[in-house]
């Protein structure tokens, strides 16, 4: 059975197995996909390794490492070396590949809740690689992206409109904010990236945390959408691209594995 896997620090909590797992029964085929938690850069090289070997047939990566890994690939596709950050590898022949599919995963939140970014200026919290995902979406939309880092000299180059939080303060109101950080993941479920002045003058939050399923973010703005549906897409694009095959991307599919997740 082929072997994939997820690269990452902390991630126990991770729901990818479950995912990736019910996608390809879901779709007639089967997987054995596996969380790795990689305390160490060493330890995601031990998994690169492997998956150059061929006992791994695809990675994902999440936090802390997806822009980290972009120094092990041969080469990025487009849409990852345009991001600037990697959340899917594979080989090609003997090249290592680095992929991204989250802004794809977002894309299809944006689509799903019918979200329109067009002409609006969205918020980003965080600068780091699903913040990257995130402003790349959105531009590709035509939406004003502005990212919101705590250490806005740092992120500068990375990012056409950065801002610090402070901005927020002097806001009315705030159409569109997307939190990319995991502040307000369980078990610190209590806690928010921003004010509750902030989230109280928010209409929509896009909180990209699936662990608790609403954050308090979410339960404070008008309206909240949970990183539950992001997660799936991009988990739904990796496998397309793991296995060259079409994958059943109906409203009913993701609806059947969001459900699954939050068993």
């Amino acid at each position: 059975m082929n072997k994939f896997g997820l690269i990452g620090r902390n991630i126990e909590y991770s729901l990818s197995k479950k995912i990736h797992e019910g996608i390809a029964k879901m779709n007639g085929y089967r997987l054995s996909y596996d969380i790795f938690d990689c305390e160490t850069e060493l330890d995601v090289v031990g998994k690169i390794n492997q998956l150059r070997q061929g006992s791994i047939k695809g990675l994902n990566v999440t936090i802390p490492y997806k822009e980290a890994v972009i120094h092990y690939c041969d080469r990025l596709t487009d849409v990852a070396k345009e991001i600037g950050a990697v959340n899917t590898l594979y080989m090609i022949e003997n090249e290592l590949v680095g992929d991204n599919t989250d802004y794809y995963g977002f894309l299809k939140l944006l689509s799903l809740y019918h979200v329109q970014v067009k002409g609006k200026v969205v918020y980003v919290l965080g600068s780091g690689g699903a913040a990257k995902s995130v402003n790349y979406a959105l531009k590709s939309l035509g939406a004003k992206s502005v990212i919101v880092s705590r250490d806005k000299e740092r992120v500068r180059d990375q990012f056409q409109l950065v801002a610090n939080y402070d901005v927020l303060d002097l806001i009315p109101k705030i159409d569109i904010l997307v939190n990319t950080t995991p502040i307000g993941t369980t078990p610190r479920v209590e806690q928010m990236p921003v004010t509750m002045a902030v989230a109280h003058k928010t209409v929509i939050a896009i909180d990209l945390i699936y662990n608790p399923k609403e954050t308090q973010l979410m339960k404070t703005a008008s309206f909240g959408i949970g990183g539950s549906t992001m997660l799936v897409g991009q988990a739904m694009k990796a496998q397309s691209i793991w296995f060259d095959r079409n994958i059943d991307e109906s409203k009913e599919a993701f609806d059947t594995l969001v459900e699954e997740m939050t068993k």
